[in-house]
Parts: C-alpha cells; structure tokens; sequence
C-alpha cells in the first residue's frame, strides 16, 4: 500500500483558465512535451536541450499517448530559469519537433 512508505506523495494539480491567473511567478514550471513522430533519441534530446542551459528537472514522467502505439507525453516540472532561459528551451524543443504546453510556474 502508498501509505506504507513515508516517502511516497500524492501529486495534485489545479488547472485555471488563464484569464484567471494573476501572477505567473514562481521557481518551478510544468511542462507537457509531445513528440510529433517516434524517433531514436527522441527523451536523449529532451534532456540534453534543458542540460544544455544547465536547468535542473525535478520530476520527469510519461503517458502513452491514446493516438498511436508507442508514442509518449512527457510531463516535466522544472527548475524554472528566467524567462528569457525558458523562452530559449522552448524554442529548441519546437524546433525539434515537440509540441509544448507551458502549464506555468509556481512555488
């Protein structure tokens, strides 16, 4: 059972609209990424983007995406660089194809 290990926790998340959000501070940020097609290397070049501008990821975590057989989304909660960083890895990853959803920063 979960509650027979001190060390396992429960995750929650709250999702508003973003007409509903005042303040997007914070020192981490979730992220979803999606790949567009399977490839070799596809994880390898997720991480090495956010090693590359030495950010630290805090929790990594796939799901099978419900489209295709062996296809995956990454759900990534990072230490969150300033937004220049951010906007800079961001753009890497679109460029290699990834779909990217920022869901925001937080505490």
């Amino acid at each position: 059972h979960i509650e027979d290990y001190p060390h396992n926790m429960t995750r929650f998340l709250v999702l508003k609209h973003a007409s509903e959000v005042t303040n997007q501070s914070g020192s981490e940020c979730l992220l979803v990424i999606t790949p567009t097609e399977d490839k070799p290397g596809l994880l390898a070049s997720i991480l090495n983007t956010f090693a590359m501008f030495q950010v630290n990821l805090k929790w990594i975590e796939s799901r099978p995406l419900k489209t295709q057989l062996g296809m995956y989304r990454f759900f990534v909660q990072a230490e969150c660089p300033d937004t220049t960083v951010l906007n800079k890895i961001l753009t890497i990853l679109e460029t290699l194809d990834f779909k990217i959803k920022n869901l925001g920063r937080f505490h």
